[in-house]
């Protein structure tokens, strides 16, 4: 399965832009600008329908979600306008600014080594085409090779939508997740050679398998290493990276890399994980015993 614009060797990327100032989830241009400065190339958005049918890097673009970000006054029609004249939790921090996904698109203009996972936060067939006609439409404006973006799907009807948009992105499909539904169920109980083979024949060479129930599955992830699929796995940072390049994970999504400090105060979660894990990688997938240094 061809696939472009992907690293060569394992890397990272930024959930949800990544952390800034201490907050995670805030998908805000200052986590790309940060995170970019210090080396980091690929970075996740989540992207969410706006009142107006618009999109916007935002995890769920509800009331809750607006409180938690400290916004104070929230209107009965929550706009794409009205999200983007906002700053993001002006109480913990200056504000941060949100984006939309015209910003997001510009931003592969401007970061021209850069490469962006859409995670959708919309699912039916209608909803997954109309956010894919805005990305067609803004790729186009701005120039943007599709294939710089790898777009998320969860399930049938949305693998079913890129029928109308072959070629146009790269296409990712999440493995095992948090968010077990009706419509993810169905597909994720599928015995795994016709997964596969689903997958291949609707052109989906790139997986997302959030690492907590990869380690659970690692023949699995082994099976799909050897169809010669990429993968990306979330973790909350980077203390296990090793052990997930071992396991031929390609990007390690995750919050923030750790600091020095912290990597002395997670030095005996790592060794007592790694007596759980890292034999079971090292069986399956060889190489030399893993240790607690870090």
């Amino acid at each position: 399965m061809e696939t472009a614009y992907l690293p060569d060797e394992f890397s990272f990327c930024m959930h949800s832009c990544g952390l800034i100032h201490g907050l995670i989830f805030t998908n805000s241009l200052e986590a790309v600008e940060y995170w970019y400065e210090r080396g980091v190339r690929i970075f996740e958005a989540d992207v969410d329908r706006t009142w107006d049918d618009e999109f916007v890097a935002c995890h769920d673009f509800v009331k809750e979600t607006f409180q938690k970000m400290e916004i104070e006054e929230i209107p009965e029609q929550c706009t794409c306008g009205w999200f983007l004249e906002q700053k993001l939790y002006k109480k913990s921090t200056s504000g941060l600014t949100p984006m939309s996904l015209e910003d997001i698109i510009k931003l592969l203009q401007r970061l021209p080594d850069s490469l962006f996972m859409i995670d959708p936060k919309v699912y039916s067939y209608g909803e997954t085409c109309l956010l894919l006609d805005k990305i067609e439409y803004y790729i186009k404006i701005f120039g943007i090779d599709g294939r710089r973006i790898v777009f998320e799907t969860y399930n049938e009807e949305m693998i079913q939508a890129l029928q109308n948009y072959r070629g146009l992105l790269q296409y990712q499909y999440c493995v095992d997740d948090e968010r077990e539904t009706e419509s993810t169920d169905k597909i994720r109980k599928w015995e795994l050679g016709k997964l596969i083979r689903f997958l291949k024949e609707n052109d989906i060479g790139i997986l997302s398998y959030p690492w907590k129930y990869a380690v659970e599955e690692l023949e699995k992830l082994k099976r799909l290493k050897e169809e010669g699929f990429f993968i990306f796995s979330r973790t909350k940072n980077d203390i296990f990276s090793d052990l997930l390049k071992k396991a031929g994970i390609d990007v390690n999504i995750i919050d923030s890399l750790v600091t020095e400090a912290q990597r002395k105060e997670l030095k005996a979660y790592r060794e007592k994980y790694l007596k759980q894990y890292g034999i079971l990688v090292k069986n399956i997938f060889g190489g030399q015993n893993f240790t607690g240094e870090i």
